[in-house]
């Protein structure tokens, strides 16, 4: 009978797998009639009610656009994306596009301030082996000025629907682009670099933005030049949304530790003197003059018995240092010209506990 028995097993095998497609169908057309169980963050037009046909293969996607022109003038341009590839011609008098997947809150431009904090020892055990004593671990003891729970990023307010009209989409799989929004605005343009964090120097173009973005993906067009995938930046500080495109080559940036030592008052001194710094090399390899905004950092204490003095900038006259420790200036370099910044500072602290930053 083995051979009967096979035969009612791949039966019943094939009636199982048919089962399985008509049930996945069943809960296709379930989901096609139901309402979306995702919220809206925006407000549908009077009188729009909400009913969603589904089409498989018909994509949506949202670029951020900037046009810089040379007077320091350009435009911001919203460009809506849409690609059908469902099999089904769509074509519609108005047309309504919800583009749930964008982004509801700005990307910051965050300064992290250079943190001295005191460092404390523990005993640490090895719980995974026989549990004997490993020894004192260093581990930074909490500072009630660093436990203070971050700020919520900018929320983007505005409507996520998108209207168009006479509207048709062949289903040819081929992009169909729709401009959505163009304004003009005022663009600053400059050369900058945070050595601290990265030692390359961007072209940086700020301006106050016109309406709201998707997402901090753009395009950006200068001139002959074009940027794509470029990350954009809202600073919270200035209130101003920075773009950064293109890395400039001709200029070289390299900061290196310079001095790092303790020495203590006296020798019954209960104080503990730390002397450290480092130093910014700039070089123009080009034959252009260039304009370089740097932004660094030096230390700030968390702490009553911590002191930074002394700080000392040399090899520019202007500069400025904000509260957290933000160190801004300009330098203006000729063709070939190399200039080196030096910053250094003193910090005291009780000679009975260590000091980590």
């Amino acid at each position: 009978n083995a051979g009967s028995y096979a035969a009612k097993y791949t039966k019943v095998e094939s009636e199982i797998e048919r089962l399985k497609v008509k049930l996945d169908n069943l809960k296709d057309r379930l989901n096609s009639a139901t309402q979306d169980g995702y919220p809206y963050f925006c407000d549908l037009p009077q009188g729009f009610k909400s009913f969603k046909l589904q089409f498989r293969g018909v994509d949506v996607g949202i670029k951020n656009k900037l046009y810089v022109k040379k007077d320091g003038e350009g435009y911001v341009v919203k460009e809506l994306i849409l690609r059908n590839s469902s099999g089904i011609d769509i074509k519609a008098d108005k047309f309504y596009i919800l583009n749930r997947s964008s982004f509801r809150f700005f990307s910051v431009i965050d300064f992290n301030p250079w943190k001295i904090e005191k460092m404390v020892r523990e005993e640490a055990y090895d719980y995974v082996g026989s549990g004997r004593r490993l020894g004192a671990m260093p581990k930074m003891a909490p500072s009630p000025k660093t436990m203070a729970i971050n700020e919520k990023p900018p929320v983007q307010l505005a409507s996520r629907l998108y209207f168009l009209e006479n509207v048709n989409l062949p289903s040819d799989g081929i992009e169909k682009k729709f401009e959505v929004k163009r304004e003009r605005v005022q663009i600053k343009k400059k050369l900058v670099v945070y050595p601290y964090r990265n030692l390359s120097v961007f072209n940086e173009y700020s301006f106050k933005l016109p309406f709201e973005i998707d997402g901090n993906q753009w395009e950006v067009f200068a001139g002959k030049e074009s940027y794509s995938r470029v990350r954009g930046r809202f600073d919270r500080e200035d209130n101003v949304y920075r773009v950064f495109a293109g890395i400039d080559y001709s200029l070289e940036v390299k900061r290196e530790r310079i001095v790092n030592f303790g020495e203590e008052k006296g020798f019954f001194s209960k104080t503990r003197v730390v002397k450290d710094g480092y130093k910014i090399t700039v070089r123009n390899m080009g034959d252009k003059e260039k304009t370089l905004y740097v932004i660094d950092r030096v230390p700030i204490s968390t702490e009553k018995d911590i002191v930074v003095k002394n700080v000392s900038i040399e090899g520019v006259k202007d500069y400025n240092i904000s509260k957290k420790g933000k160190l801004e200036f300009k330098l203006k370099l000729k063709p070939h010209q190399v200039v080196k910044v030096k910053v250094v500072f003193t910090i005291e602290h009780p000679a009975d506990f260590e000091i980590d930053y």
